[in-house]
């Protein structure tokens, strides 16, 4: 084995251990498109680079090519403002996660920034455009972070963001579709006897999310395939305690219920079927319950949850591969928006409707 170096290798190091020529080397390390070099070849470079510690030069690369290899990845700090925001937290990190290791594979490296309140923006300009430290710039969401993507684009650093809203800021993005995964559970509740829904959604204060898209969705789904929504069974909530009580509200308010009621996150479907078993509402034989997401936190829901899965690891590789397609052609200043399907996952908080 090949003794390691505490500065790490050069090229001409590992050229001297393999017996190869630095520009073989070279190519493989770098990943050099078109390089004919043996599988045998790379794999004894990848190998005794492991060994010797060996770590690009980034500072040459930038000169060479003018990039720094590095993404930055802005989560703005109101995801750590509430309880239901930090709930929901795993699943951010799964879309980050997604795209980390999208990025990694093509060589480049991600900066985790959570953007402080109230300074946000100088925040973003000194540790991104004061030394134009990155390449390219995902923004999770948040408005203030969003309206600096001006600033970002007289620097030429490309902009992505997984907001709905980012076609309002010129800004290129990845947002869920609930549409598939709406339809497919609309389905199976026509098939399995439903005829009577309703549904929870996002109060007024937090219909800036994405999410929100979600009841409107399920309830023009339900219209159309033949499934009533009842009126008097349709409230908002602002957490996911408060979709407990509301819960508890709508049900001991109305004699006749729905036989479904839809949520728009699993965290507050989760706090409903609480709210409904502490009443003595069987789920699902009184009444059939869906969430919204398949979140990693799922496996504590007391009845098995059916939910709408958004994949959000692939939502998280599509952004990344969206920037760097933005960032190998910078000429491109055309907006896009990438779609991703959602589907239904069946489970224990659905059942055959016998009313």
């Amino acid at each position: 084995m090949h003794k390691m170096s505490k500065k790490g290798a050069s090229l001409r190091d590992i050229a001297k251990a393999t017996g190869l020529s630095i520009t073989t080397v070279s190519k493989v390390l770098n990943n050099a498109s078109g390089s004919a070099v043996s599988e045998e070849k790379s794999n004894l470079i990848l190998k005794v680079a492991g060994e010797l510690n060996y770590r690009p030069n980034r500072m040459a690369k930038f000169l060479e090519s003018g990039k720094t290899m590095q993404i930055a990845y802005v989560i703005p700090h109101m995801f750590f403002t509430n309880y239901s925001s930090r709930a929901s937290f795993s699943q951010i990190m799964e879309i980050y996660a997604g795209a980390v290791e999208y990025l990694a594979q093509h060589n480049y490296m991600t900066n985790l920034i959570f953007s402080p309140p109230g300074n946000e923006q100088d925040f973003l300009r000194s540790t991104l455009l004061s030394q134009r430290s990155v390449d390219g710039v995902i923004i999770f969401s948040g408005d203030k972070e969003l309206d600096m993507v001006n600033e970002f684009k007289a620097m030429n650093i490309p902009v992505v963001t997984y907001d709905w809203r980012g076609p309002q800021y010129q800004i290129s993005s990845v947002e869920e579709t609930p549409m598939a995964g709406v339809m497919q559970a609309v389905k199976f509740l026509k098939e399995a006897g439903h005829t009577k829904a309703g549904y929870l959604s996002f109060s007024d204060e937090t219909r800036g999310h994405q999410a929100v898209l979600r009841t409107d969705v399920i309830a023009d789904m339900c219209k159309a395939n033949g499934i009533e929504i009842l009126p008097e069974f349709v409230s908002s909530y602002i957490d996911e305690t408060d979709a407990y009580l509301k819960t508890q509200k709508l049900f001991k308010k109305n004699k006749e219920h729905p036989t479904i009621i839809f949520y728009p996150s699993d965290h507050s479907a989760m706090m409903g079927i609480r709210g409904l078993l502490d009443m003595g509402i069987r789920v699902p034989e009184d009444v059939s319950v869906i969430g919204f997401d398949n979140a990693p936190f799922n496996i504590n829901s007391v009845v098995p949850l059916a939910t709408i899965e958004v994949p959000r690891r692939k939502m998280g590789e599509n952004g990344a591969s969206l920037l760097l397609e933005m960032i190998d052609n910078p000429q491109q200043n055309e907006v896009k928006t990438v779609s991703i399907h959602t589907e239904f996952i069946k489970n224990a908080s659905v059942g055959i409707c016998k009313k």
